[in-house]
């Protein structure tokens, strides 16, 4: 008879996020079965794109559960673990991105040098951002030295409401703006 044993990957317990800003990555396993895997693991974390500094990790090696990566630079890894001798492999694949995103704000006015003056009571800010996941934003519209409007003559998106930070997107056209010195953030 013929007995496979199949290493199996606890999720509750390991890094197993497809996106993370840990750096560190640590992985609980076992057998399918439970039962102890008599020759043991071995392990491999491969850098999916090639560029992280991991050597010696893209060679499968003994491990034992659980098993830590320190210190790994932002990429795409898989990890892998198999019972030694097996052929079958559980695997995971995540993202490290410790770097947040830079958004770039361009409005439909001219903005520096600060502050601006100027008699239209419209514009429109688009943004954007480049990062490893999809991005989403949080705006505050605030206003001081004018009227003492509580709302937009337009509100920019639902929920925005003057002072209160919410969900917004691109583009983010405020118009309907009273007289005073408006502050986006």
């Amino acid at each position: 008879s013929c007995v496979i044993v199949q290493a199996v990957i606890i999720d509750a317990l390991s890094s197993v996020s497809t996106l993370t800003s840990d750096p560190n990555l640590d992985f609980f396993f076992t057998t399918a079965s439970g039962a102890t895997a008599a020759s043991g693991f071995e392990c491999q974390l491969v850098d999916v794109q090639g560029h992280a500094n991991l050597t010696g990790t893209h060679t499968w090696k003994t491990c034992t559960s659980p098993t830590r990566y320190p210190k790994l630079s932002d990429a795409t890894y898989v990890f892998q673990v198999r019972a030694t001798g097996e052929d079958v492999a559980d695997s995971r694949t995540m993202t490290i991105d410790t770097r947040p995103p830079v958004t770039q704000i361009v409005a439909s006015l001219q903005l520096t040098p600060a502050p601006v003056s100027t008699s239209t009571d419209n514009i429109t800010f688009t943004f954007s951002a480049v990062d490893a996941s999809a991005v989403t934003y949080s705006c505050s519209v605030t206003v001081a030295n004018g009227a003492n409007a509580t709302y937009f003559r337009s509100l920019p998106a639902p929920g925005l409401a003057l002072g209160v930070t919410g969900p917004c997107s691109s583009p983010l056209a405020l118009q309907g703006l009273y007289y005073g010195d408006w502050t986006l953030a």
